[in-house]
């Protein structure tokens, strides 16, 4: 309270002391310190490196709570522009508040600061993904595999968005590609299958849904589908046995 009353009479640099020594009694207040970077700002004595230092703190904590959150960042930015963590949380939190476009300005402008990065890379696609820009998201995985070409993550994320296009020869060929990476990942099994199963490629993707069921038993969608493959090639046994698998570990599987 008396940093505020210092601060309405402008006694900045005042009140600058009473939250100095507020922020000693409770350390952990995030609007003590976010009072005090914001004095140390605005006095006309202000120490622009205190300030910052503050503000950074702050940025690095998780929670801050929707009246701090996105201020603390963006001051956080304003003072340190190369600071690439306060650039990610600034866009969880303006995405959290629905702010999507907002969010790809931020990443864009991390990107323009610090050059490409993997990581922001990245979290822009799945951005874009969310908001169904998929060429978009496309190019930035691409961006991402020319710094990191193993990245067996980025290979499997851009599969599932070249599948989301309809693009099925260019998602199977990054399929192939995370195996060559790791071999160890049913999911990707199973997304060739459903790649055979929708060109029609039935014993192919039998097969590889019984690769996915070899490294994890209880896949209920992988039998479910392997079910599916069964019927289009008639095998009426066969695909009932795979359907009750399917249905005895998931119920409501579809």
């Amino acid at each position: 309270r008396m940093g505020e009353a210092c601060e309405q009479l402008d006694q900045l640099m005042d009140a600058v002391d009473a939250y100095t020594r507020a922020a000693e009694i409770d350390p952990n207040s995030a609007q003590v310190e976010l009072r005090l970077a914001a004095a140390l700002k605005k006095s006309a004595e202000a120490d622009l490196q205190k300030s910052s230092e503050r503000y950074l703190k702050l940025a690095q904590r998780e929670n801050l709570g929707e009246d701090l959150d996105e201020e603390v960042y963006r001051q956080a930015i304003a003072l340190a522009p190369a600071n690439v963590d306060a650039y990610k949380k600034l866009a969880r939190v303006v995405v959290s508040k629905g702010k999507s476009e907002d969010a790809t300005f931020v990443y864009q402008t991390v990107l323009q600061v610090t050059g490409e990065r993997l990581d922001v890379l990245v979290s822009l696609a799945e951005l874009l993904i969310e908001s169904s820009q998929l060429d978009a998201a496309v190019d930035c995985l691409k961006r991402a595999l020319e710094i990191e070409p193993d990245s067996f993550s980025v290979r499997l994320r851009m599969g599932e968005v070249f599948s989301m296009v309809g693009d099925l020869e260019a998602a199977q060929a990054q399929y192939a590609r995370c195996l060559e990476l790791d071999n160890s990942s049913p999911w990707v099994y199973q997304c060739i299958g459903i790649i055979c199963l929708l060109q029609g490629r039935f014993e192919e993707a039998i097969s590889s849904y019984n690769q996915a069921l070899k490294i994890e038993p209880d896949i209920a969608t992988a039998y479910k589908q392997m079910g599916d493959a069964f019927t289009h090639l008639g095998k009426v046994d066969e695909a009932s046995d795979a359907y009750a698998r399917a249905i005895e570990l998931d119920p409501q599987v579809s």
